[in-house]
Parts: structure tokens; C-alpha cells; sequence
């Protein structure tokens, strides 16, 4: 997650955050800056899924997808860029 203003991005990201821990509960980490927490003027934020071999992929992306449209529909958060990143690592 990525916006200009650190505060807004703050609350976005641990609002995003608790939305997914409460559908996919202890697997969802974060929110966390990374170690390069600033580029162009934009702060970053991220939030981890973790997943094993039993979890079914296409659950966690449809869940991921509703919640970033839902996030996003909120007037105060749809300026917040939101990045996925399948297997950072």
C-alpha cells in the first residue's frame, strides 16, 4: 500500500489490515513499513498473506480481491494505491 500523506496512509493500512484478519485471521501480518519505506514522495505500507499447500489459492485472491474493492470504495481511502505482489520473496 502506497499514498503521499503517512498518516492517512497509517490508519488505511491497519483498517485494510484488520478487515483481512478477520477473514483469514492469523495468516494476514501487518501492517509493516519495509525496509525502503519512502520512494518518490510515497510512503509505503505492507500487509503479508501467508499461506501454506493446503490453502486453496483461488479463496485467498477472491477474499483479497472483495476486500480491496470494498476498501476502495470508501470515499476516505481511494486515494491509497493498493500493489499485490504474489510470492515477494
Amino acid at each position: 500500500m502506497r499514498h503521499k500523506d503517512a498518516d492517512l496512509l497509517n490508519v488505511a493500512s491497519q483498517k485494510f489490515a484488520s478487515i483481512l484478519k478477520g477473514q483469514l485471521g492469523g495468516r494476514v501480518l501487518g501492517p509493516e513499513q519495509p525496509m525502503v519505506s519512502r520512494v518518490r514522495n510515497y510512503y509505503i505500507k505492507q500487509v503479508i498473506i501467508k499461506s501454506d499447500k493446503n490453502t486453496s489459492i483461488q479463496k485467498v485472491k477472491s477474499i483479497l480481491k472483495d476486500t480491496i474493492v470494498q476498501f476502495q470504495s470508501e470515499k476516505d481511502y481511494r486515494a491509497v494505491n493498493i500493489q499485490v505482489d504474489v510470492d515477494p520473496y
